[in-house]
């Protein structure tokens, strides 16, 4: 709640100062402002691709448009050429094209376009909207998530009560926040990526399955990762129903391997959230956060690493104070960077694993010694400092790109040196 305050009087400062020689503001005035969402860096590191969203008070409506930027800074290029509003933007691994949703009539269009807007054609058409769209690092497959109806709703229990508004509720959960519960389940699909993408030829990785991934009611395209082979993925899940779903906050995460279409659960045992999961780039190690507690949404997230050839999981921040979030893997996997809090704002941190020892005895990343004193400190560094918040960093090279905002100013990207200096891209 705090962070939506801090926002809404950024923004409203933001725009007294733009308008303060009319010396007069509205909540007209308030929605003229874009908001910026959904960046992606390019492979090469040095361009972003972007959503802006702009409303228009007098027909009730905002559009969202595609922009790129060059992480060095310049002027954007509008990339989306369409009378609606396009999502999901993101770069083929190759860098060579960029991909988008459209939504019309409830269904759904993925377009992919040279990083210009030249070129558009479409690859995939499905009925219904499908979200969280993906390409496999090698570029075989390409996942998404679609709702699968799986329950009866009322008009199925009673055929001759076709018009019926009605819900039959016996069980836990029927809403979440402002959505209630229509009988469906967001479900993970993978499809071959051969130019176009058939209804038919896309596979339910969790089919039957009474479950959402992602999860609700915030989660996203984060919960889903390839593997950078290209042969599996990892997704988070909270495979509970009724009443259990309702009370715990037990997701884990699990590994579907394409070749034996078998699922695993990587974090059995592990009884809070396990969120937020990313690969390193050699494949041998996962990141994620996790929260000890079953049903304790306010507890700490702490980051985790699996390293596969070991089949060893451990524990880089259980002895810092606060919570991690947005894990960055370096292009030689030996630094994690993420956000973390303190002092009421939102910072950039580092974690150096190069020294990490993942066969022998080493709890919490931290080197014991026989007496079991702390014969090492965490090996973190704060990249950032000052009054601001900071979220949803990626790496561009040598540089962080990120989004800031502060009392002052809303949302913008921002580009973040080792040294911790914040420079404007928007």
């Amino acid at each position: 709640m705090r962070n939506f305050y801090l926002l809404m009087i950024g923004v409203l400062v933001a725009a007294a100062q733009v308008l303060r020689a009319n010396d007069s503001f509205t909540p007209e005035t308030l929605w003229e402002l874009g908001r910026i969402s959904e960046e992606q860096v390019s492979p090469d590191g040095t361009t972003i691709l972007f959503s802006a969203k702009h409303y228009d008070v007098a027909e009730n409506s905002g559009k969202s448009e595609l922009y790129t930027i060059p992480v060095a800074g310049g002027e954007p290029t509008k990339v989306s050429k369409f009378e609606t509003s396009v999502h999901n933007g993101i770069w083929r691994p190759d860098g060579k094209k960029i991909a988008f949703i459209t939504y019309k009539d409830g269904n759904t269009q993925i377009w992919e376009a040279n990083p210009d807007g030249t070129n558009m054609n479409p690859i995939g058409s499905f009925k219904g909207e499908v979200a969280n769209f993906t390409f496999a690092p090698d570029m075989k497959h390409v996942s998404f998530t679609k709702d699968v109806k799986l329950d009866q709703n009322t008009v199925d229990r009673y055929a001759d009560l076709p018009d019926a508004e009605g819900r039959v509720i016996d069980d836990l959960m029927y809403r979440h926040w402002d959505t209630w519960n229509d009988a469906s389940y967001s479900h993970v699909f993978v499809a071959p990526y051969a130019n176009v993408i058939a209804v038919g030829e896309a596979m339910d990785i969790m089919e039957g399955e009474r479950f959402d991934c992602p999860v609700k009611p915030f989660g996203g395209a984060e919960q889903i990762q390839w593997h950078p082979a290209g042969d599996k993925l990892v997704y988070v899940c909270k495979k509970l129903n009724g009443k259990d779903y309702a009370v715990s906050t037990n997701t884990d995460l699990y590994l579907y391997d394409m070749a034996q279409k078998s699922t695993t659960n990587l974090t059995d045992g592990m009884m809070g959230y396990d969120l937020d999961p990313v690969f390193s780039n050699d494949g041998e190690k996962l990141a994620w956060t996790n929260m000890e507690r079953a049903g304790f949404e306010a507890d700490k997230k702490v980051i985790y690493v699996h390293h596969f050839p070991s089949d060893i999981s451990k524990p880089l921040t259980k002895s810092w104070d606060t919570s991690a979030e947005n894990l960055n893997w370096t292009a030689e996997d030996d630094k994690l960077y993420f956000i973390g809090g303190t002092q009421a704002t939102y910072q950039v941190y580092s974690y150096d694993l190069s020294a990490m020892n993942w066969t022998g005895l080493q709890i919490d990343a931290i080197a014991y010694d026989e007496g079991g004193k702390v014969a090492a400190k965490l090996p973190i560094q704060q990249i950032t400092k000052g009054d601001h918040n900071i979220k949803h960093i990626q790496l561009a090279g040598n540089s962080i790109v990120a989004e800031k905002m502060d009392m002052n100013n809303p949302v913008e990207l921002y580009r973040i040196d080792d040294a911790g200096q914040i420079s404007p891209i928007t």
